[in-house]
C-alpha cells in the first residue's frame, strides 16, 4: 500500500477514552490507542495530549472543542483532530462515525480539508491530508474568523 494510503491512526484522549469505544475501533481494524499508555500519562495536558498525537503521527480524538480549536491554530502540523459534543452522541453512533472518517481518511488520504460536520452533530474533523468529498460530509469552516485549518 502506497504511504499515501496508509492507515490512519487514531489516539483517544482522556476525555474520550472509554474501554468500550476504544475496544469497538479495535474491533473495526482501526489503529487506536487511548490515554492513559506507555507514551501518554493519565492526567496528560491537552497540548500534551496533542503534541504526544502528533509524534506519533495520530489523529487525535476529543470532547474538548474549545480548548482544541485553538491548539490546531498554533500547532498546525498534525494528522487530525477530531472533535464531538460529548452530549450529541450516543456510544453506537460515535463509534459509526469515527469508523467512516478514518475509513474516508484511508482512502481520500491525497486529498485537503479543512472541517468537516458530521452527521448532522455538533462535531467537527479538523485535518491535514484528509479529505470527506465524496462521503456525504459537508465541509465548513469551524467559526468565521477562524477559516480551514
Amino acid at each position: 500500500m502506497p504511504s499515501s494510503q496508509a492507515r490512519p491512526k487514531l489516539h483517544l484522549d482522556e476525555d474520550t477514552s472509554d474501554k468500550r469505544l476504544y475496544r469497538a475501533l479495535l474491533n473495526h481494524n482501526h489503529d487506536v490507542t487511548w490515554t492513559p499508555n506507555d507514551w501518554m500519562p493519565k492526567a496528560s495536558s491537552d497540548k500534551e495530549q496533542l503534541l504526544g498525537a502528533m509524534a506519533r503521527g495520530r489523529i487525535l480524538f476529543s470532547f474538548n472543542i474549545k480548548d482544541f480549536e485553538a491548539l490546531a491554530k498554533v500547532h498546525t502540523e498534525h494528522k487530525g483532530i477530531v472533535l464531538a459534543a460529548r452530549s450529541s452522541w450516543t456510544l453506537s453512533a460515535l463509534i459509526h462515525a469515527l469508523d467512516r472518517v478514518l475509513l474516508v481518511s484511508l482512502f481520500s488520504a491525497s486529498q485537503r480539508f479543512g472541517a468537516a460536520h458530521l452527521f448532522g452533530h455538533e462535531s467537527f474533523c479538523i485535518s491535514k491530508g484528509v479529505s470527506t468529498q465524496g462521503a456525504r460530509i459537508g465541509t465548513r469552516p469551524l467559526s468565521t474568523q477562524s477559516g480551514y485549518y
